[in-house]
């Protein structure tokens, strides 16, 4: 019995940290991000969530240059405005639009 004290320890440690992530994942994404109320958006996640049974599927805006979308733990699907700044970079910039010069 003794023997496996320190798998068990491991898996422990990695719920905790697990849970751990997901609880600042879902602080960030709160903090950094504000519902979608597109009435053209909404018709598709209303057909999505009849599709799957659920009441309502939650559209939201993620303030962040880097990822372009993602699904949060909670079930929760975010999209990303790019800052003014970054999408006049990405428009006007030089090269073959995928940031670096060819």
């Amino acid at each position: 019995m003794l023997r496996f004290v320190p798998i068990l320890l491991a898996v422990i440690y990695g719920y905790a940290f697990w849970r751990f992530s997901v609880w600042r994942t879902v602080k960030d994404l709160n903090a950094r991000s504000s519902e979608l109320m597109d009435p053209a958006l909404r018709g598709v996640t209303d057909k999505l969530a009849k599709a799957l049974d659920l009441p309502k599927v939650r559209v939201f805006l993620y303030e962040n240059p880097v990822v372009n979308g993602l699904a949060g733990p909670d079930g929760r699907i975010y999209i990303t405005r790019l800052p003014a700044k970054a999408s006049l970079r990405r428009s006007h910039g030089s090269g073959n639009g995928f940031g670096h010069r060819p």
